[in-house]
């Protein structure tokens, strides 16, 4: 009887806690409704980033993958839109960006976050899921993908995001705070085009395997710091922090 009545408790609980996250549609595979699995993954990965969301922050990264894996089946956002796939591929890259970003660079509500060739919003669509009211714009030259966006920015009431379809070319200017863009340009001609969107002072995200290949300074950048971390399959990924400061050196 006991064990009966904890369980019931448990049910409702969950219900309460989950139902935001997928109000009407089921996960592809078998049919099943495959939340709990997702959820549990997504913890997983939030651990080993050494994080804990908040019960709001799982449901927004939720509601997200609902409408990716739904937007996925009609037009080409990512190589495999499966839940699965993207928790154990991209989850990890929007949360180390995340820990950083509302850690010690003390990023807030008047921060400029600027992410260039966005695709499906990996991961500055899910880094805007996990900090509501963060002043970020996502660039994207592809309609398309642009439309989803938009579509991802409505349905999770995400007020303080801008789309932008445009296509970046050299000498375009923005003032950012903070600018990422994953797997668009070489790290070097990412750093020369992320030069002109920043504040003196502003930090650039460079996505890489490895570690840089080249001297930072030779662009106006210096090291800030860096995470190095590995994905459930054992692939190993560095986000490196490089603070622009002035002219390149080679100027």
């Amino acid at each position: 009887m006991v064990q009966t009545a904890r369980r019931m408790i448990w049910f409702f609980s969950f219900i309460s806690r989950h139902s935001m996250a997928v109000d009407a549609g089921k996960w592809k595979g078998n049919g099943c409704f495959q939340m709990n699995a997702i959820l549990t993954s997504i913890q997983a990965e939030e651990q080993l980033a050494g994080l804990v969301l908040t019960p709001a922050q799982r449901d927004g990264i939720c509601a997200y993958l609902r409408l990716l894996q739904k937007w996925g089946q009609r037009i080409n956002l990512t190589a495999d839109p499966s839940p699965e796939r993207v928790v154990s591929r991209h989850l990890p890259d929007a949360l180390y960006l995340y820990r950083k970003m509302s850690g010690d660079l003390g990023l807030n509500s008047t921060t400029v976050y600027l992410d260039v060739g966005s695709g499906a919003g990996l991961p500055g669509l899910l880094v805007a899921v996990l900090l509501p009211g963060l002043q970020c714009t996502l660039v994207e030259s592809i309609a398309k993908k642009c439309t989803f966006l938009r579509t991802v920015v409505h349905e999770l009431g995400l007020s303080s995001v801008q789309v932008v379809n445009k296509r970046l070319e050299p000498g375009d200017l923005f003032q950012a705070d903070i600018v990422s863009s994953r797997a668009t340009w070489s790290p070097e001609t990412w750093l020369q085009r992320a030069a002109g969107m920043l504040r003196s002072g502003g930090i650039a995200v460079v996505f890489t395997a490895g570690e840089l290949q080249f001297a930072p300074d030779t662009f106006g950048f210096s090291l800030y710091s860096k995470s190095c971390y590995r994905l459930t399959d054992g692939t190993r990924r560095v986000q490196t922090y490089l603070r622009y400061s002035s002219a390149p050196s080679s100027l």
